[in-house]
């Protein structure tokens, strides 16, 4: 679905101010993140391996903020089955941050909790877990003809 948001998001977006929007920023808090998500990086490339070649000029930036040492080690992982394109669009930051993100972005659509004044939206989310069945069914799922010309 935040593919389909991002869409979206740059219809409008293109539409409001008369402009060509092409790409979205992503932020991953990583707040939180410890040793027992290491099962999630199957997860996590099962989706790169449907996402990444249907949308690949979407993402603009990857900013991971408050990372603490085991996503390094995480990233590692996954890195690899990353096309170098888009790994070179991630940046990892422990702390301070704000000021990277203001390159890219106004005050106003950072989340207030990392230092913004953005709220939360909707489309947006806070994680939790991945429900049982999820990583099969990701693996299995093909794109049909359809969604890929789409």
């Amino acid at each position: 679905k935040l593919n389909e948001t991002c869409y979206a998001d740059l219809r409008a977006l293109a539409a409001k101010n008369g402009t060509l929007e092409t790409g979205c920023d992503l932020i991953m808090d990583m707040k939180g993140l410890g040793a027992r998500h290491a099962r999630g990086v199957p997860l996590f490339a099962a989706m790169l391996k449907l996402t990444e070649p249907n949308f690949p000029e979407r993402l603009r930036h990857v900013f991971v903020v408050r990372a603490p040492w085991i996503f390094a080690s995480l990233y590692a992982l996954v890195r690899p089955m990353l096309n170098k394109g888009t790994a070179d669009k991630v940046q990892i930051y422990t702390e301070d941050f704000l000021p990277a993100l203001l390159r890219y972005m106004p005050l106003a659509s950072i989340p207030a909790e990392l230092g913004g004044e953005g709220g939360a939206e909707a489309h947006i989310s806070t994680g939790g877990y991945v429900p049982a069945g999820e990583l099969a069914a990701l693996k299995n799922a093909r794109p049909s003809r359809s969604e890929v010309d789409a």
